[in-house]
């Protein structure tokens, strides 16, 4: 039986002028917040106020991710690894998605070098994908559905490997 769904008509167009650096603004005053500070002993645990705070946080990530801006993708870096917990799904993929690649290296490696910032090796470890993923074609996919077809796909990610490997 074909499927047939309905036609959708939609315009792009352009923002109002200042659109994108309200978003970004009201998304890293968000960001700045932090996590929720952790309940002392005694005090009442809201998990709804807490879910509310996580949930603002994932979503100026998501904001940040999907503005497409030199200035968002600054600021994804600022907060990775350095942000609310919530928001780091969002940032960790706004990075890797992010249009402005060479930006986003130049403040990892800004952030990595500055002496007042912590590097954690989650950092460290996505930035070294990044110099991977500029230096290397991406990797064979895995589609084997046999074990001679996985012993050939391993066998397809030797050369990949040992290139890998003068990076990492």
């Amino acid at each position: 039986m074909p499927l047939r769904s309905g036609t959708l008509e939609i315009d792009v167009i352009a923002p109002e002028a200042g659109w994108a650096a309200t978003q970004l603004a009201d998304a890293v005053a968000v960001l700045e917040r932090g996590d929720p500070p952790q309940p002392r002993i005694g005090q009442i645990y809201d998990a709804n106020a807490v879910r509310a705070i996580d949930d603002e946080a994932a979503h100026a990530g998501r904001v940040l991710r999907f503005l497409e801006t030199a200035e968002a993708a600054r600021a994804m870096v600022r907060f990775f690894e350095h942000g609310p917990r919530a928001a780091q799904q969002e940032l960790r993929a706004g990075l890797f998605g992010s249009p402005w690649r060479k930006e986003v290296t130049a403040a990892m490696d800004e952030a990595t070098a500055a002496p007042d910032r912590a590097v954690t090796s989650y950092f460290l470890g996505t930035r070294i994908e990044f110099e991977m993923i500029a230096r290397l074609e991406p990797a064979p996919l895995d589609t084997s559905k046999s074990p001679e077809e996985m012993r050939a796909w391993i066998v397809s990610q030797m050369p990949y490997q040992e290139r890998a490997k003068a990076i990492s």
